[in-house]
């Protein structure tokens, strides 16, 4: 399947995830996590600051997990959970795959997300 048409399909949904993520968590910190990640993902220079934009929004939503969690609004699963923690599995696929870029473990707090959802 080309990458163009995996871009297509996820980011349709990418503004269904950022307005029900900003509903629950209206500070918006890791509200741009997508975009950075298409970002990152299409970038061919090092040094154009994608990869440090893609990990200042994990370390957001580490955080507010950290604060909040274990699930986005808090001790319940809501719909924000079930079409995130999907999106992170994409992410952290497709960046292990194309890029040999790995989500740091020292972000606990979403891993541990990653394996609740």
């Amino acid at each position: 399947m080309p990458l163009d048409f995996f871009f297509f399909v996820f980011v349709l949904s990418v503004s269904y995830v950022v307005s029900m993520f900003l509903e629950v968590n209206p500070e918006g910190r890791g509200s741009k996590l997508l975009p950075t990640f298409v970002k990152f993902l299409k970038s061919k220079d090092p040094n154009d600051g994608s990869e440090q934009a893609l990990l200042d929004e994990l370390k957001a939503l580490d955080e507010h997990l950290k604060n909040k969690g274990p699930y986005v609004n808090g001790e319940n699963i809501s719909a924000v959970d079930l079409s995130l923690a999907p999106k992170l599995y994409h992410i952290d696929v497709a960046l292990g795959h194309f890029k040999g870029w790995p989500i740091p473990e020292s972000l606990t707090h979403l891993h541990e997300y990653k394996k609740v959802s």
